[in-house]
């Protein structure tokens, strides 16, 4: 290969690792394309080639990931190499986490296999996108029951396959708030106790164990400076009076998030007003309520109250409307919108600065905020500290005929968020880090 044709690729690398921000920002919104899986395509030279890219130029330049803590694996290579199977769950904090996780457990000796939302891997950027796939990635619809991916994880933990261990985000979706796990939902632990019952099926040699896996992203050097300048410019976008961060970081932050919220109404045509953040919730309701009557849904007949309930059930339909080609472009358009301003709105915690304003869940905050404007990931060019810490495994029983029930596949999934959740507080008791300063 000549010199010329070197440089070529390693430009389209480099602007694959430019846009790896706006690729894993896909994540947490709603897309307009109607889904179909794409499978992995495992290479191991490819993937071995890779990690340098991805250490030094995806984590480092791209996504400010400076440094990487990594412990609690020591039990998780043992079981690897005795041949168990392991379903890997973590939270999903920031844009970062995918790329680093990956890094991570390649590094560390647990090969893995990993899954990313369909719309990232039919819109991203085609180099990167196929260095995901050399490196096992598949897709996986998160609006529904996806056959197609549920059959490749199940191939990947019960076959004979060399990564015998898969990563999920259970949360779904990123929440930018590094501090606080959200609910795990429970799709991926009915993986695990069907792969567990069919390698009891097998020669039961082999079990099945939910690895729970935390990861922590904190400031390495002191960035109230550069926060206050992405405040006073988010100020002068959204039209309303300058005040520094540093006054009253919480009041601030809150009257911020207000304006932005009302800004976006506007922008997807929604009819409503938000006056204090403490609204939060009315106006969510109001939003969930348009996109209800838009798609023909009645909630209350179903037994459904909560929000985040009622706009689960909408996704499912807009999405099955969508797969089914039942809504023309225009309605495409305006329903997506919304749904994504719901969606949005579903993700901001509203005491979660308040509870605790240090100087990272003040700058995640400040993150979200321009990522739900912008569409794009706020860029600050600082160095990030990555604390990796993986649990205690968690062994996983086939189900019985008396207990087949949603119940016990539930109760896995909200234990392992517990274990989660677990690993982040004691990852923030030992962080000495300038992200733990009170800002």
């Amino acid at each position: 290969m000549g010199v010329g044709k070197c440089g070529q690729i390693g430009g389209k690398l480099g602007k694959a690792g430019e846009n790896a921000g706006a690729t894993m920002l896909a994540m947490h919104i709603c897309k307009r394309i109607a889904y179909q899986f794409v499978p992995a395509k495992p290479n191991r030279v490819i993937a071995w080639l890779m990690r340098p890219y991805v250490r030094h130029w995806l984590m480092r330049r791209a996504l400010d990931v400076r440094r990487v803590q990594v412990s609690g694996l020591e039990e998780w290579r043992a079981l690897h190499r005795s041949g168990d199977r392991l379903l890997i769950t973590s939270n999903h904090p920031a844009h970062a986490d995918g790329y680093t996780l990956a890094w991570c457990l390649h590094h560390h000796g647990l090969p893995s296999q990993f899954v990313t939302d369909y719309a990232n891997m039919v819109t991203g950027d085609p180099i990167e996108m196929a260095v995901l796939r050399a490196c096992g990635t598949f897709s996986i619809n998160p609006h529904d029951f996806d056959p197609a991916s549920f059959k490749t994880a199940m191939k990947i933990l019960t076959g004979k396959n060399r990564h015998r261990a898969v990563l999920y985000f259970p949360e779904g979706n990123i929440f930018m708030a590094n501090d606080r796990v959200n609910r795990f939902h429970d799709g991926s632990f009915y993986l695990a106790t069907r792969a567990a019952q069919r390698l009891e099926r097998q020669d039961g040699s082999h079990r099945m164990h939910v690895c729970p896996l935390a990861v922590k992203f904190t400031h390495m050097v002191d960035a109230r400076s550069a926060l206050e300048n992405a405040v006073a410019d988010l100020q002068d976008y959204l039209q309303v009076q300058r005040q520094a961060l540093s006054t009253q970081p919480t009041d601030v932050l809150s009257a911020l998030g207000v304006a932005a919220v009302n800004h976006t109404a506007r922008q997807v045509g929604c009819h409503v007003v938000m006056r204090t953040v403490g609204e939060l919730p009315t106006v969510l309701n109001q939003v969930v309520g348009e996109l209800e009557q838009a798609l023909g849904i009645d909630s209350a007949k179903d037994g459904v109250s909560e929000s985040s309930e009622k706009l689960a059930m909408v996704r499912r339909v807009f999405y099955g409307q969508l797969n089914a080609g039942q809504m023309d472009a225009p309605r495409v358009e305006a329903l997506s919108a919304l749904l994504n301003f719901a969606l949005r709105l579903d993700s901001y915690a509203l005491d979660y600065v308040c509870e605790k304003p240090t100087l990272d869940r003040v700058s995640e905050t400040v993150h979200a905020i321009y990522d739900d404007l912008h569409n794009e990931r706020l860029r600050l060019r600082l160095p990030m500290l990555a604390m990796v810490r993986g649990g205690e495994p968690i062994a996983v029983v086939s189900p019985t005929k008396n207990d087949r029930s949603k119940q016990a596949i539930h109760d896995l999934a909200h234990e392992s968020q517990r274990a989660t959740q677990r690993l982040v507080d004691q990852m923030n008791a030992a962080n000495d880090q300038p992200g733990a300063e009170m800002f």
